[in-house]
C-alpha cells in the first residue's frame, strides 16, 4: 500500500473535482470526490454540479455541441423578458438554436 497522503488520484481539469489520496490501509484510491454542489467556479462566474463547473458555455455545449458559446446577456433578457416557457433564441426541425 501506499503510505496516508500519497497522491492516488489527480483532478480533471474542473475545478470542481479533488484530488484523491491515498488512506494508507488499502490498495484501491479513495472514492472519486467534488467539492460541495453550489460552490462558485471560473471566477465566480458559476457553480459546481456533480463534480463539474457548470458555466454558461459548457452548458451551451451540452445542448448545441462542440464550439457553441453563451449569447451576450441581451439575448437572454430580451427572450426572457417575452416570458416565452422555453427560454431559448429559437428553434427548428434539429432542435433549439443558440443565442
Amino acid at each position: 500500500f501506499a503510505k496516508s497522503s500519497t497522491l492516488c488520484r489527480t483532478s480533471s481539469e474542473d475545478e470542481c473535482e479533488l484530488k484523491e489520496y491515498c488512506n494508507g490501509t488499502s490498495g484501491e484510491c479513495t472514492a472519486n470526490q467534488w467539492v460541495m454542489d453550489g460552490h462558485p467556479c471560473s471566477r465566480n462566474t458559476a457553480f459546481c454540479y456533480r463534480g463539474a463547473c457548470q458555466t454558461a458555455d459548457k452548458q451551451c455545449q451540452d445542448i448545441f455541441g462542440k464550439g457553441a458559446k453563451n449569447g451576450p446577456l441581451a439575448c437572454y433578457e430580451e427572450i426572457n423578458g417575452q416570458r416565452d416557457r422555453m427560454g431559448h433564441c429559437g428553434s427548428n426541425h434539429s432542435g433549439y438554436q443558440s443565442c
